[in-house]
């Protein structure tokens, strides 16, 4: 109808075919050695740097932060927590001890503590200022305290929320 080959999106995807060459042309002029390791060198960059998933891995008692929904997901705010246990490849569960609060969260909404954690009572203080080859570690045990536990169901798991996922309005 139109004298042509009409083009359509899955054209789009393929990609156009190079145009013929005419008879007369002379041969294509391949990249420089250098050049070709230059491209390579970068195309390998970009790989380290942008290609792929984050791998995170995060270990029973690793601190974490935590991304945290308030106000049905209007505002986000990043907690400090500690792992507490893996669910599956990509599901931990964490403490959050300024919420009290053990939540399940993947691993796109968690990130690894770099910090310092300074309150640490279940931890034993190693005193390593005296020690020389040969000799032992004196560890000196936590105080004791124990902190409220937040709800558990029978199960070991934390206990969901009440709310109603489909409320009904009038």
């Amino acid at each position: 109808m139109f004298g042509r080959t009409l083009r359509g999106r899955f054209d789009l995807l393929r990609g156009s075919p190079p145009p013929p060459a005419p008879q007369d042309a002379p041969a294509t002029v391949s990249l420089s050695a250098e050049a070709q390791r230059n491209v390579s060198a970068q195309q390998d960059s970009q790989c380290r740097q942008y290609g792929g998933h984050r791998r995170a891995n995060f270990c029973i008692g690793d601190y974490v932060l935590a991304k945290c929904f308030f106000n049905n997901g209007n505002r986000t705010e990043w907690k400090l927590g500690k792992v507490e246990e893996k669910i599956g490849a990509m599901m931990y569960i964490v403490y959050i001890g300024d919420l009290d609060v053990k939540v399940r969260k993947h691993v796109d909404h968690l990130l690894k503590y770099k910090g310092i954690v300074e309150d640490d009572d279940d931890v034993p203080y190693y005193d390593c200022t005296d020690v020389t080859a040969g000799t032992s570690i004196e560890v000196e045990e936590s105080r004791g305290e124990v902190a409220p536990q937040p709800p558990v169901g029978d199960s070991g798991r934390p206990v969901r929320s009440t709310r109603n996922p489909n409320p009904i309005y009038k």
